[in-house]
């Protein structure tokens, strides 16, 4: 299967199982997507053509009542409806559920209050029953039931008009709400609940233009006018039929908006484009939260009647009755229980905002948010399920698509960037256009899955690469070569090739001498000892053998670039060679090894019909160069700083000292020379003098300090015994002492001056 196939069938894969999740992440998506972009969003004012009037406990000890809106003197609610009417208010909404007659004389005042005012809307209590069928079916197939309680008669008959306003009363957050009873079926199908039907009440100033444009508009398609909106007998009536005509006629919503475009008065254009749209819209909707509690203009119910408030908030301009009227002129007011403090809330439900801040949104605040939502025209929308579908499928394709033919260096900054600017497109569409787009399933399914794909396939074609390479080079290549060759370069190789590589370059000690005396097949079973000894602690610490020439051999450990981790098993290689002693019987050969890293190219060299596949580089010579100081300091094993830096950690139980900065013979750039060694049985405390002795002495030679310097060395040989590099060094000294070093000074010891004789300064 090819690349592209594979990439497509990762985004459809994508694509699929984003869709089949979002079947079942309505809930993820109203919990934790739309709770992020209001999160991203933060808080909103809220417009000002509401306003809501608490019932809380300050207004409960003002007027010495009970902290229940039920219990209070009804005369209170007429004095409020009252003053309301007086101060100019267009629709006043309780959120107060009036069954029962109690006082007579407090029922006939705000009976008639709310007569005289004609423009009270009050809140069935709707009740949800369980029943069964006639036949007396079983309890598995039970049906619910509306179970309505209206107020007392009278003031039902005196006020504007009576609804309910069902929310659901869930653990979960609450992000829905509905416009109509969400009961299906005639008469409750189409009865609108309190916010809407409080939003045909507001228009009641442009009853007439709505009713003709309705009736033209009838005329011309040839349909009938609901029986409701041709009677005009009351607001349900209106409500009912306006609902009905636009349910039976979806057709007519947008010729409805365009003819409501054309009147002259922008109020007017605007509050009669909110009832049709909410009219000829979904019976259920997103609420668009302004914010947490409070966030509604209010004020409490004592301060609405004119009484002194206790404690200082907004409601305090309200006294006065100048005041009140420019709270609620022209304005929908929703009375209800709304307390300041949240410990005494009640009728209480979590929304978005009850994760950001604890905080519960009141009943009535929703009814007023709900209002200004419907008014406004901006309740949350979504795209639709034929739109969800599509965005899912479309996000699921470039995320599997992209994730499967790029790279893992690039997939994962591209499946970033992706969810990045969806999110920020998101957050765009939410806060500018109240769309609602999923986030749950691209952020947490879709993108998860892409890359895990991604990841899985790469993977696979990767180590299917490398075995092809592996196979192809194994045939002339050492097998760990073309193992880090395959996973360093991810292609395969050409005939030579960059590569980083730690080099160790070994010679026997005192070979010349040992071959003159020994016959041929004692020398080659010799030499089988010596390299067994040396070929086994470079494979198993992951190296390969390169050349092997005489006595001498090169070791290498490439790689695609600088890794500590080679350098570590390059030293631990070294050591295990100092420390393992051949077997069998006969002459033993003692070996130096030098150590140094750096690029090199691997690749066939040679001409005509021979090959080797070798290192080529400065490194291996310098390795040589370091090898061959070991003769000249008597020590075993040195290595470059390249080798050592940063591997203190890596190498337990080794000793790594500085032993100076050298220029190697035939070289013409200084390099600084750590020794590596085994302490053995050595005590820790003379080893770290040995070590601090010999730091002592090289700090005080690289400052020309001669005398200084040997006397520190001459007492470490004294105290510890011989040690090669404090011998090197204070034969240094005593040479420099007798002649200073010229030109410039760094604490270079350039080694082809001083092999040849009086060592002299270069500049």
């Amino acid at each position: 299967m090819g690349r592209w196939h594979k990439a497509w069938l990762l985004g459809v894969a994508t694509a699929v199982i984003g869709i089949a999740a979002s079947a079942v992440s309505s809930d993820w998506e109203a919990d934790l997507g739309l709770g992020l972009l209001f999160k991203l969003r933060g808080a909103r004012q809220s417009p000002p053509d509401i306003v809501v009037v608490g019932i809380d406990r300050e207004s409960s000890q003002v007027f010495d009542v009970p902290n229940r809106p039920d219990k209070w003197p009804r005369q209170l609610h007429a004095r409020l409806v009252d003053r309301l009417a007086a101060a100019g208010a267009r629709v006043v909404a309780f959120d107060v559920l009036f069954r029962d007659r109690r006082d007579p004389e407090d029922d006939r005042a705000l009976v008639e209050s709310v007569r005289k005012a004609g423009n009270v809307l009050l809140i069935e209590d709707l009740v949800k029953e369980r029943g069964t069928s006639r036949g007396g079916a079983p309890a598995a197939i039970e049906h619910r039931l509306q179970k309505v309680t209206l107020p007392f008669p009278e003031l039902a008959a005196a006020a504007l008009g009576t609804a309910p306003f069902p929310l659901p009363w869930v653990p979960d957050k609450l992000s829905q709400f509905w416009l109509f009873s969400p009961e299906e079926g005639e008469p409750w199908g189409d009865k609108a609940c309190l916010p809407t039907l409080a939003l045909l009440a507001y228009a009641m100033p442009f009853f007439d233009d709505l009713l003709r444009l309705v009736s033209e508009t009838t005329r011309e398609i040839g349909a009938d006018v609901p029986e409701g909106l041709a009677r005009r007998d009351s607001l349900a009536d209106l409500s009912l039929g306006l609902r009905q005509l636009l349910r039976s006629h979806p057709d007519l919503v947008n010729t409805l908006h365009a003819r409501v475009a054309g009147l002259s008065s922008q109020e007017a254009r605007g509050v009669l484009d909110a009832v049709i749209s909410a009219y000829g819209g979904a019976r259920s909707r997103a609420v668009n939260f302004y914010g947490p509690p409070r966030t509604v203009r209010s004020l409490s119910y004592h301060c609405a009647l004119g009484m002194d408030c206790r404690t200082p908030h907004p409601g305090h301009s309200a006294q006065t009755e100048a005041g009140l009227r420019d709270w609620v002129h022209g304005k929908a007011v929703f009375v209800g229980f709304s307390e300041w403090v949240q410990m005494q809330q009640k009728d209480v439900f979590h929304t978005q905002y009850t994760q950001l801040g604890g905080e519960r949104l009141s009943g009535v605040e929703i009814a007023a948010t709900v209002f200004s939502n419907l008014r406004e025209r901006n309740t949350i929308q979504t795209p639709g399920a034929a739109g969800h579908v599509t965005l899912i499928a479309f996000i699921g394709l470039v995320l599997g698509v992209g994730a499967r033919r790029l790279g893992p260096s690039m997939m994962l900054p591209l499946a970033a960037a992706v969810m990045l600017l969806y999110v920020a497109a998101a957050y765009y569409a939410f806060s500018i256009h109240h769309l609602w787009l999923p986030l749950v399933i691209p952020l947490l399914v879709q993108g998860p899955i892409a890359i895990g794909g991604g990841l899985y396939w790469g993977f696979r074609d990767t180590r299917r690469e490398r075995e092809q390479l592996q196979k192809t080079f194994g045939y002339y290549l050492p097998p760990a070569v073309v193992a880090e060759l395959c996973g360093a370069a991810g292609g395969i190789p050409t005939a030579s090739r960059d590569a980083y590589a730690v080099c160790l370059f070994s010679d026997a000690e005192r070979y010349t001498t040992l071959a003159e005396g020994l016959s041929p097949q004692a020398l080659h079973a010799l030499l089988n000892r010596y390299y067994d000894a040396l070929f086994e602690p470079v494979r198993r610490h992951g190296g390969f053998v390169s050349d092997v020439v005489g006595d001498a051999m090169l070791a290498l450990w490439a790689t695609a670039g600088p890794d500590p981790e080679t350098r570590v098993q390059a030293c631990r290689a070294a050591l295990e060679i100092m420390a393992g002693s051949p077997g069998g019987s006969g002459p033993y050969l003692p070996t130096r090894i030098g150590l140094h890293c750096g690029e090199v190219v691997l690749g066939n060299v040679g001409a005509g019909e021979h090959f080797e596949y070798r290192a080529v580089g400065d490194i291996v010579n310098t390795a040589q160069r370091i090898e061959d100081l070991n003769k000249c300091l008597g020590t075993r094993v040195l290595a470059s700083a390249e080798v050592v830096e940063g591997l203190a950690g890596g190498l337990d139980a080794v000793l790594v000292h500085e032993i100076g900065r050298f220029c190697l013979i035939g070289k013409s750039r200084p390099l600084t020379l750590h020794q590596l060694w085994l302490p053995g049985t050595e005590a820790a405390d003379l080893c770290e003098r040995r070590c601090a002795g010999f730091a002592a002495g090289l700090a005080a030679f690289r400052i020309q300090d001669f005398g200084q310097a040997g006397q520190i060395f001459e007492a470490l040989l004294q105290e510890l015994g011989e040690d090669g590099p404090a011998r090197f060094y204070l034969a240094l000294c005593e040479r420099y002492r007798r002649t200073s070093p010229a030109g410039p000074w760094d604490g270079t010891v350039y080694l082809d001056e001083f092999l040849g004789g009086e060592p002299t300064r270069r500049g």
